[in-house]
């Protein structure tokens, strides 16, 4: 909802000059009233319309690097949970397991995982250049990730698996598992990735991964794919915190700079727009309008809000400072 329209009179007044075809541009602030959007016409912002703009432009380029760690993430969340939900659905529902399924969403997971890590070691390598020390701390969190978890690298072979030899899931069973807590027993489901068969296939492995491989293979001849899932789960959180805690290091300075500016320029915590109307709607049809989005100060406080989530900030109501 638009606030308060002037009158035809007082807009002739306003805009004189104006033909009926022309458009009327005015900084907007937007916020809920009981669940109602509402915008507002700040008309002492638009003397300030360059700098704005100029603002709006260094902040979108921050959230958005932001945007992109989120993005990419939340499909890993989405692969790993759908694995999660169809195992307990078949366990509620008492169903027959469908091999072919669980190899589909592992390979999801699979693929999610590669995407996640090759899409932001682009996003540093363009931004900050393949030889700069911000590519390379990226690279050494994946580096870490790699050499101090088996999942990770295993993981990160068994995509080529999938792609060139086939299907890794090799059999599924099920049985009753005993609850402690509840003291009852509940049905559980496990599907297998034999080491035999991911060995004597022609699929290459790297050295440290067959050496891996033939480890395992000492204590059990299968691995489970549902405690592998849940593994690697934690182990891509543990890389995505850390590419947080990256980024806040880049940019937590940038983005203070960039609040105060937006400061200086009367923009406050709520989110803006550019509104754009014709003289002649805005006389007689005021709500067919148009609003382009306007990065702010309430852009760069929804990063911190969402970096405190993971206790990598902690958001207060300090007297002189932003957080």
């Amino acid at each position: 909802m638009h606030n308060s329209f002037p009158k035809k009179e007082d807009i002739e007044a306003l805009y004189p000059n104006l033909n009926d075809e022309d458009v009327i541009e005015e900084f907007a602030k937007i916020s809920s009233d009981n669940g109602e959007k509402q915008v507002e016409i700040i008309d002492t912002l638009y003397k300030n319309k360059a700098d704005i703009l100029k603002l709006s432009s260094e902040i979108e380029k921050v959230t958005a690097s932001y945007k992109k760690i989120n993005t990419m993430f939340d499909f890993i969340v989405g692969d790993f949970f759908e694995i999660i939900n169809y195992r307990n659905n078949v366990i509620k529902n008492d169903t027959k397991v469908r091999d072919n399924s669980l190899n589909r969403f592992l390979v999801h997971l699979l693929s999610s995982g590669k995407l996640f890590t090759d899409f932001l070691e682009n996003h540093f390598k363009d931004k900050y250049g393949k030889k700069s020390d911000e590519f390379n701390d990226f690279k050494a969190i994946l580096s870490k990730a790699y050499d101090e978890n088996f999942v990770y690298r295993f993981f990160y072979s068994l995509r080529n698996f999938t792609q060139h030899v086939g299907f890794p899931i090799t059999s599924i069973s099920s049985g009753l598992v005993s609850n402690q807590e509840k003291e009852s027993e509940e049905i559980e489901i496990f599907a297998f990735l034999e080491i035999d068969y991911l060995l004597t296939s022609n699929y290459d492995w790297k050295k440290i991964i067959k050496e891996d491989l033939l480890n395992l293979k000492k204590e059990n001849n299968n691995l489970e794919m549902f405690d592998l899932s849940a593994e690697y789960y934690k182990v891509m959180s543990l890389v995505m915190f850390k590419t947080k805690e990256l980024f806040l290091e880049l940019n937590h300075l940038k983005m203070q700079s960039l609040i105060e500016q937006s400061d200086s320029l009367g923009l406050d915590k709520y989110p803006y727009a550019l509104s754009k109307i014709t003289k002649y709607n805005l006389i007689h049809n005021p709500t067919n309008f148009t609003l382009s989005p306007i990065f702010s100060k309430y852009d760069l406080i929804q990063v911190y809000l969402d970096l405190s989530k993971i206790g990598l900030v902690k958001i207060t109501k300090p007297k002189n400072n932003h957080l």
